[in-house]
């Protein structure tokens, strides 16, 4: 498996979420986190990105702060998000993954700015 930075986060969230039109996973998931194949890819996800976080983030940033930074990637990027994005704000699948790429590219570049808790 390809170690993946946080450079490269925006992209592959975007390939991923791009990737749900073809199926019809995306709709009506309420119950994600109770799905027994999911839980293990979700471990795996969150433990890549706040590795990927810890790796770019300033040395000074303490581990709560990394964590939030890691959970905020995660949350943008989980399919609840993409799902509101089309249900709610009626945007194809396209624009929606390109809102939720736009959106983790922000907070990659905060990551390497300020830390959560910092205004």
């Amino acid at each position: 498996m390809r170690k993946t930075g946080l450079d490269d986060l925006p992209e592959l969230a975007g390939r991923v979420l791009d990737s749900l039109s073809s199926f019809e996973v995306w709709r009506g998931i309420t119950e994600y986190q109770q799905r027994q194949p999911f839980v293990p890819e979700d471990e795996r996800r969150r433990k890549a990105l706040l590795a990927a976080v810890t790796a770019s983030a300033p040395a000074h940033w303490s581990d709560e702060q990394r964590l939030k930074a890691a959970a905020l990637i995660d949350v943008v990027w989980n399919l609840p998000t993409f799902e509101r994005l089309i249900a709610g704000w009626k945007l194809d699948t396209g624009q929606a993954s390109d809102a939720v790429t736009w959106a983790i590219r922000l907070l990659v570049e905060a990551v390497r700015g300020r830390p959560p808790g910092t205004s």
